[in-house]
C-alpha cells in the first residue's frame, strides 16, 4: 500500500507541474495560483482532520517528534509556508483592481487570509514528511519567484519605438509586461512586447448596469493611426461578440496593419465590424481615424489590441516585437509617473487628453 500512495502522490505531483506550465504558457497564471490556494486550503483542513480522527498526533512544527528533530520540522514549514507566501504575492501583483471594482479590497483580504490560514495549518504538520509533495511545493516557490522577478526585470535591451498612443482618454493595461504572470503575450516571440488595453471610466472597465458588449467602456471607442505610415492589412468583416470568444484561426479578429518603415508594422486588433474607413495602399497620417475598438476575434472581452512587429504578419514564425513608448500620454505607475524608457506593464494607466491627440 505504501508504494500505491507514493505513486499516487508523484502522479499528483506531475499533474500540478504540467498545470503550472500550462497556464505559464496560457497566460492563466494567476487564475490558476487563486484556484489552488481556494482549493488548499479545505483540502488540507480536511486532511489534518482526517488525521487527528486516526489518532496521529498533529505535532507544531517547534517540537521534535520520534522521526526528526526540531531543526528539520522548522526548515520543511519554511518551505511550506514560502510557497504560500509567494502565491498570495503573484496573487496581489497579478490581479487588476479596475477591473473587479469595489471587490478589490475583499479579494486581497481573502487571498491574504487563505495564506495565513495554510501556514497555520502546516505549522501543525501530521508526523509524517511527503517528501515528494514538499519538493511539488519547492518546485511551485521557484518558478512563481522567477515569474515574479521577470515582473520587474528589464523586458528589452534596445532602443524603444516611438508612436503615438491610439485612442483618447483613460486606459489601463490589462496584458502587458515581461512575466506571463501579468502578460500572456509574453510567452510568445511574435507577441511579446504586445499590450491590450481597456478604458477606464468611473474606476472602472465595464458598467455593471449593462449587458453585453456594449458594458465595456472600451467598446466603440475611436481608435487613430499611431504613426505615418502605409496600410498593408484590413480586416473588417468578422462579427463583434457578445462575450468572450475563441477564435484560432483569426486570432486578431478585425485589424488593421500599419507599415512605418521597412522593419516597423504596427498591428491594431479586435476592431469593430465595419468601423474601418480605411484600405489596404492607404497612406495614413498619425491621428487618422482608422476604426473602433470592438470585441472581433480571439478576445476576453472588448479590448485594443497593439502591438510593434518586424513583418507584416504578425503571427508569422519568424516575426518579433519592439517595445513601445507613446509620445503623446502620460504612463501612470501606481499614480506616478515611469521612466521614458521603461515599458509599460499590467496596471499602468495610460491617459491621453482630449486635444493631445
Amino acid at each position: 500500500m505504501k508504494w500505491l500512495r507514493v505513486l499516487a502522490e508523484v502522479c499528483l505531483a506531475v499533474m500540478v507541474g504540467f498545470m503550472v506550465w500550462i497556464g505559464s504558457e496560457l497566460g492563466l497564471l494567476m487564475n490558476l495560483i487563486a484556484f489552488g490556494l481556494m482549493v488548499a486550503a479545505p483540502v488540507i483542513l480536511l486532511s489534518r482532520v482526517w488525521h487527528a480522527t486516526k489518532g496521529e498526533g498533529l505535532y507544531p512544527c517547534w517540537q521534535s517528534t520520534p522521526d526528526h528533530a526540531v531543526p528539520f520540522r522548522m526548515a520543511v514549514f519554511a518551505v511550506r509556508s514560502l510557497c504560500w507566501f509567494v502565491c498570495v504575492l503573484a496573487c496581489y501583483v497579478a490581479i487588476l483592481p479596475t477591473q473587479i471594482g469595489d471587490a478589490y479590497a475583499m479579494t486581497i483580504l481573502t487571498f491574504v487570509v487563505t495564506g495565513l490560514g495554510l501556514v497555520l495549518l502546516d505549522a501543525f504538520p501530521p508526523p509524517t514528511v511527503r517528501y515528494v509533495g514538499l519538493v511539488t511545493r519547492l518546485l511551485i516557490t521557484v518558478v512563481i519567484c522567477i515569474k515574479l522577478v521577470g515582473v520587474v526585470a528589464p523586458t528589452h535591451d534596445g532602443p524603444i519605438f516611438e508612436l503615438d498612443f491610439p485612442m483618447k482618454g483613460d486606459w489601463v493595461v490589462f496584458q502587458g509586461g515581461g512575466s506571463t504572470l501579468i502578460n500572456h503575450h509574453a510567452a510568445l516571440r511574435q507577441q511579446r512586447h504586445a499590450l491590450d488595453l481597456l478604458r477606464v471610466e468611473n474606476g472602472g472597465v465595464q458598467d455593471a448596469n449593462t449587458n453585453g458588449v456594449a458594458s465595456v467602456y472600451a467598446f466603440d471607442k475611436p481608435v487613430f493611426a499611431p504613426v505615418d505610415g502605409k496600410v498593408v492589412q484590413v480586416v473588417d468583416a468578422m462579427l463583434d461578440h457578445e462575450s468572450m470568444n475563441i477564435e484560432h484561426d483569426n486570432p486578431a479578429g478585425n485589424h488593421v496593419v500599419i507599415q512605418a518603415d521597412a522593419e516597423r508594422f504596427i498591428t491594431l486588433a479586435h476592431l469593430k465590424r465595419g468601423s474601418i474607413p480605411i484600405n489596404i495602399g492607404d497612406s495614413v497620417r498619425a491621428g487618422t481615424l482608422i476604426g473602433r475598438v470592438g470585441n472581433s476575434g480571439n478576445t476576453t472581452m472588448a479590448h485594443m489590441h497593439l502591438q510593434v512587429h518586424s513583418e507584416a504578419d504578425f503571427m508569422s514564425p519568424t516575426s518579433y516585437t519592439f517595445p513601445m513608448r507613446f509620445r503623446n500620454a502620460r504612463v501612470l505607475r501606481a499614480g506616478n509617473p515611469i521612466d521614458a524608457g521603461v515599458e509599460a506593464r499590467r496596471n499602468d494607466r495610460i491617459i491621453v487628453d482630449d486635444e493631445a491627440q
